[in-house]
Parts: C-alpha cells; sequence; structure tokens
C-alpha cells in the first residue's frame, strides 16, 4: 500500500485478497481477485500510491507485466483502459459506500462519483492547503487526523480537528472565495479527492448533496 513501482498483476492459479481502510481505519477485505482476475493497474495508470494491500490465503501463482511493459500493453490495446478504470471505479464507489455522505446513494450513481475521485495520502505534519489559497479540491479523510487552524486576533490557532468519514474543501469551492483555514495533517493521513472541475461534476451527477454541503459549509462558517 502506497507504494507506485509494483507491476500490474494477472492471478493464473489461487486468490488475492485486496483489503482497504474503512472510514474507522479498520481493514476490510474488498475484493477477492481470483484466477483469470487483475489487480495493480490503477496505480500503473494514475501514476498514484496503492490504494490496497493484498495478501494471499491459499497457494497462488501471479504473472505480472512491468510499469513499462504495462504501457506498451495500454498501447497495444488501448480499449482495455477504459475496461480497467470501469473496474477501478467500482472499487471506489464500494469505498464510497462507507462513507456517511453518500450511504445514502444507489450503486450506478457511485459507480459514476467513483470514476471522479482520487486517491492519495500525506505523512504527518504535512500541509493540504493554506488559509487564503485558492481552492482546487475536495477531501474526504479515509484514515487519520487532521488539524485545522485559522487566524483569530493575529494568531493561528486550533478550531477544529477532521476525523476518518469527515470532508472539508467544500466552503472554497462552494462559494468561490479563497482558503477560510490551514489544514495540515496531525498523522498519515489517506484521502479520496476531487479536483475543482470534477467536484462541480459530483454535484451534477446527485445535486441534492449541494444543500447538504451548502448546510455545512454555513455551520462551519459560523463556529
Amino acid at each position: 500500500m502506497g507504494s507506485t513501482s509494483h507491476p500490474f498483476y494477472l492471478v493464473q492459479v489461487g486468490s488475492v485478497d485486496a483489503f482497504v481502510p474503512n472510514a474507522n481505519g479498520e481493514k476490510h477485505c474488498l475484493v477477492t481477485r481470483k484466477a483469470g482476475d487483475h489487480f495493480g493497474e490503477m496505480s500503473l495508470i494514475e501514476d498514484q500510491p496503492r490504494a490496497e494491500i493484498y495478501f494471499t490465503t491459499q497457494e497462488t501463482t501471479v504473472r505480472f507485466l512491468t510499469k513499462s511493459n504495462f504501457s506498451h500493453f495500454l498501447e497495444l490495446l488501448p480499449e482495455k483502459r477504459k475496461e480497467i478504470q470501469s473496474l477501478e471505479a467500482s472499487a471506489m464507489a464500494k469505498r464510497l459506500q462507507g462513507i456517511s455522505l453518500f450511504n445514502d446513494l444507489p450503486m450506478q450513481k457511485l459507480m459514476q462519483l467513483g470514476a471522479l475521485f482520487q486517491f492519495f495520502q500525506l505523512p504527518a505534519g504535512s500541509v493540504i492547503f493554506k488559509e487564503g489559497d485558492m481552492g482546487d479540491s475536495f477531501y474526504i479523510i479515509l484514515q487519520g487526523t487532521v488539524l485545522v487552524m485559522a487566524s483569530r486576533d493575529q494568531e493561528r490557532v486550533l478550531i477544529a480537528e477532521r476525523t476518518a468519514g469527515e470532508s472539508f474543501g467544500e466552503i472554497a469551492l462552494l462559494e468561490n472565495v479563497p482558503r477560510t483555514a490551514t489544514l495540515l495533517t496531525k498523522e498519515p493521513c489517506k484521502f479520496v479527492v476531487l479536483n475543482h472541475a470534477h467536484f462541480h461534476q459530483f454535484l451534477e451527477i446527485v445535486p441534492e448533496k449541494k444543500e447538504e454541503l451548502q448546510v455545512m459549509a454555513a455551520q462551519r462558517l459560523t463556529s
């Protein structure tokens, strides 16, 4: 998990279980890859850290492509890129199901949203964005704690902590204003993120969530 250098794998014999952290930071089995299934592709396509940890529970044989050979494979068979991205959107949809903002949505909507979100992680002490920055992303915490710091009487003070399952960054995107606080990681954190364009696509797919986010933003601005 977190590596960007591992290959693309094809299970030939046996099975491999994929585990991811849920909103409480606990690991649960997302899916089992059986003979004929593959995994590891999205990290290579998007050049992102691995979002899952893989374990074998029986004698298993896998074949693999290195990153350079995987790129050549997609050049030879470009139609496979969309197929692979669809599979990864499904995996992201299952992850979103465990987050309160999305757990009332049907799987069809979650699949659409799953194609928009990206996974990333940061070590402890990392600045995610600073007060006054222009907003470019909306974040949901999968694991870890984020500190919310704001200027009060010419001093920067801690006003809140955000933990697994909570979101942030919506105010700047909804109101088209600079960031209202500085956010940094208290411990190693994992997130799923929407960039500016994908955030507005998200609101087009599930417009009922806009009011929900506006209410949350208003409460945060007055707290």
